[in-house]
């Protein structure tokens, strides 16, 4: 009966170390493997272009408020942010792709002539919030997302 207990717990405090996951982390990057279910989660990343410049809380704070206006903008005009889009979009003006893009979300230009152009940008099958990220680039121009809508301006919003 002894040799049946002792079996037995050992299968379970092998059974438990099975779930434990296998975590690397090496300058930016990451693997993880094994451990058990864990629930589905959102993941953030705010990063600053393409090199590993430190980015302080307040900027931060400041790129998770204006991404929180932009899905609260979608909720509130009922657009879908998966909706997949397949255009072309050359010499075409800005605010009418905006029109199409999200429906009834005000905009306003600052700075910018409202007949601004997006010189060129192909888009298949990609979602809506994918095109949105990159569509003020291919304007030369920067999107902010605020309660009350989009601002569109000729220069970056001053850094927090």
């Amino acid at each position: 009966m002894k040799t049946i207990i002792i079996a037995f717990l050992s299968l379970a405090v092998c059974c438990h170390a099975q779930e434990k996951a296998t975590v690397s982390l090496n300058d930016g990057s990451y693997s993880l493997s094994g451990g058990g279910d864990r629930p589905e989660t959102v993941k953030v990343e705010i990063r600053k272009g393409f090199g590993h410049h430190p980015i302080s809380v307040d900027q931060k704070v400041a790129v998770l408020t204006e991404k929180l206006h932009f899905y609260e903008l979608l909720k509130h005009y009922q657009v879908d942010p998966n909706k997949v889009i397949t255009a072309a979009y050359a010499d075409k003006p800005l605010k009418t792709i905006l029109a199409e893009l999200l429906p009834n979300v005000p905009v306003k230009f600052d700075g910018v002539d409202s007949g601004v152009t997006v010189e060129s940008m192909t888009v298949v099958k990609t979602p809506l919030e994918k095109v949105c990220e990159y569509l003020d680039a291919a304007a030369g121009v920067y999107f902010q997302f605020t309660e009350q809508g989009i601002t569109v301006t000729a220069t970056p919003p001053p850094a927090q």
